[in-house]
């Protein structure tokens, strides 16, 4: 890090990617580092890095690699974060996720808040991140519209997943939005078992959540009318359709075995 910041004094342009490098070095041996923590056996004060060093580097937006790679390693250790600065940080990274910011910025925020939500929920923190969950997930629901077929769509539907899980009454709180979305999820992603899977797994989540199982089921029930319908027709008329079978099929199992 020293070598990197005489870099930048010396107005050399590639000093972020030092900055960047021991960034990753950090999260990538957490496991390592948190032992050695919390073992008194680690040399280097990790709370100081973490909150300075790293939260500096969130200020350096001309670089959005090194701020995503700092939003991503503070995820990585919220315990050590003090409460204020934590709180900030959450909103730092919900904020991330709007359309308006760097694409880099997003993926990495997204990244950040799957982390944050399982770190705080092993500590059983996860009520700290309660009040940011609402623009999390606009930010996450607006993410999976806009590539709900490729790499991105799918991590991002795998911290929806995580985040629907910090806080049942929160879903409840926002049914009228992600149920209609789930759905309509669904019936457009019917051809990629991946995204179907992550999917189904997401409105098990609605079915099982007390505060929404009763709507979801409600309506979910036109659309597995309309895959019936649809079915019970092409077999009449002896060209089945495989893909509306597995729709129904796939449903029913997420239904029943919930």
């Amino acid at each position: 890090m020293q070598y990197g910041l005489k870099l930048k004094e010396s107005n050399d342009a590639n000093w972020w990617k030092i900055h960047e490098s021991c960034l990753l070095a950090v999260s990538s041996v957490k496991p390592i580092l948190q032992e050695l923590h919390e073992s008194n056996m680690l040399e280097v004060d990790l709370n100081v890095f973490i909150n300075q060093v790293v939260i500096a580097c969130l200020h350096e937006s001309y670089y959005p690699f090194l701020v995503g790679r700092a939003l991503f390693t503070a995820s990585r250790f919220p315990k050590l974060i003090n409460k204020e600065t934590l709180e900030s940080l959450l909103k730092v990274t919900a904020n991330a996720l709007s359309d308006s910011q760097n694409a880099i910025i997003r993926v990495c925020a997204m990244k950040s808040i799957y982390c944050f939500c399982e770190e705080l929920s092993n500590e059983n923190q996860e009520q700290i991140i309660v009040p940011h969950l609402a623009q999390i997930t606009d930010g996450l629901i607006q993410m999976i519209s806009q590539n709900s077929t490729n790499q991105i769509g799918y991590l991002t539907l795998e911290t929806l997943l995580v985040v629907l899980g910090v806080n049942e009454e929160f879903v409840g709180s926002i049914e009228s939005k992600i149920c209609p979305f789930a759905i309509a999820l669904f019936i457009k992603n019917t051809n990629d078992p991946l995204v179907s899977s992550l999917i189904s797994d997401l409105i098990k989540i609605l079915l099982t959540n007390p505060f929404t199982n009763e709507k979801m089921e409600q309506r979910l029930s036109p659309t597995l009318i309309s895959i019936l319908n649809t079915t019970i027709s092409s077999k009449l008329q002896n060209s089945t359709n495989s893909s509306d079978q597995k729709d129904f099929s796939t449903l029913l199992t997420v239904i029943f075995f919930k």
